[in-house]
């Protein structure tokens, strides 16, 4: 990964496999290896299910956050790829990203509020 694409607090996967946050960045930070969102990082972080399909939603000040995860698509031809849509409030556009991972999420949400996003049992 390069440290131009964390942020001290991320959580990425150590050499070991174990989730960690990160206390500081490094310029050499090939050890560590990113975590794809889940429904279950999405619950941690205090994303709320909604009526869309595979929707989370947070609420982001005056603004409503809302994240779907569409786990995998491809075709016999193409691999699998993992796909994941942000949008603020509820009849936006989505922004749709392949393979966004729990520090992209996190720097997105630091971006837009300057706040962290922290899994609400360790917050």
């Amino acid at each position: 990964m390069k440290a131009k694409d964390l942020m001290v607090g991320n959580y990425v996967k150590d050499p070991y496999n174990h989730t960690i946050r990160l206390v500081s960045v490094e310029k050499d930070q090939s050890m560590v290896r990113p975590i794809p969102i889940t429904e279950e990082w999405l619950n941690d972080f205090g994303f709320e299910k909604t009526e869309r399909r595979d929707a989370h939603v947070v609420n982001v000040g005056e603004y409503d956050l809302y994240v779907a995860v569409n786990a995998f698509s491809g075709t016999l031809e193409k691999a699998p790829s993992w796909h994941c849509s942000v949008a603020i409030g509820y009849g936006s556009q989505p922004m749709s990203i392949m393979k966004m991972y729990v520090h992209e999420l996190q720097n997105l949400f630091f971006a837009i509020t300057d706040t962290q996003l922290e899994v609400k049992e360790l917050a």
